[in-house]
């Protein structure tokens, strides 16, 4: 069972990720509150094999996500752009992403 963290600064978004995940049997969904002041902390003791975030979440906590990366720069982290309707994948190689299957199955 994988562990995928879910940490977004919009509780939409927040709320529409977990509703089509939720189901799957083989992930377990922890969400982080945005407001957590050290959700690093957090990521350290729920040791996530992928963190699902916005981008809005990692520029205004620049600094925490940094030090994030620099502490699991293997953890997969999927990065949602709202505004450009895209999404970034850190894995240390590129990945296309065609439809919600191909989302689902990078996880």
């Amino acid at each position: 069972m994988k562990r995928v963290i879910l940490l977004f600064q919009r509780q939409l978004l927040s709320t529409t990720v977990n509703g089509l995940l939720q189901n799957r049997e083989d992930l377990e969904l922890i969400e982080i509150p945005a407001d957590m002041v050290d959700w690093v902390a957090m990521v350290d003791s729920v040791k996530p094999d992928v963190i699902i975030t916005d981008e809005q979440m990692m520029v205004e906590h620049r600094s925490a996500y940094t030090r994030f990366l620099r502490r699991y720069p293997l953890i997969r982290t999927i990065v949602l752009q709202i505004d450009s309707n895209k999404m970034q994948i850190c894995d240390k190689r590129s990945i296309e992403v065609r439809q919600v299957n191909d989302f689902v199955e990078l996880i």
